[in-house]
């Protein structure tokens, strides 16, 4: 049972690469005013991130980058009068009992010039949950692209 140890090396390695953000994700570093307040609140083991998307045609994105939410607080520029697909992704996964699971919550956004936006990004006690509202407290619902077939 030699071999043992480098397993054990070997899945902490892998553990580290998913949760430390190895993952060769492009970087999302948006361009004008940062607009979104990202507020998150997680648990220490559930990696959180943004992954923003134009939206270039029905059912058709453009992928523009990722920011991870590892801090209370996140500022973000989202492009204003774009159609922006925000998705919003949480993980985690427990080496001990080898599993892995995965949420995402989309919501569609159109930024308007010189307003304000708002996001909540909770995962506690595997509940999560993403309220994203206008800065005068408008929530703004829940939507992915719809139905998109291929």
């Amino acid at each position: 049972m030699s071999f043992a140890p480098a397993r054990v090396v070997a899945g902490l390695l892998g553990v580290a690469v998913l949760l430390g953000g190895c993952s060769g994700i492009k970087t999302y570093r948006g361009a004008g005013d940062k607009n979104l307040h990202v507020a998150t609140v997680r648990d220490s083991d559930v990696r959180a991130d943004l992954h923003v998307h134009w939206i270039v045609a029905p059912c058709k994105t453009e992928y523009l980058g990722s920011v991870e939410l590892d801090r209370p607080h996140t500022e973000v520029a989202i492009a204003a009068g774009r159609p922006t697909l925000l998705v919003f992704t949480f993980a985690s996964s427990s080496f001990w009992s080898n599993t892995r699971s995965a949420i995402r919550y989309d919501a569609v956004l159109t930024p308007a010039i010189g307003r304000r936006y708002l996001a909540e990004a909770r995962y506690l006690d595997d509940i999560y949950n993403v309220d994203l509202r206008e800065a005068d407290g408008r929530l703004i619902e829940a939507q992915g692209l719809g139905r998109c077939d291929g």
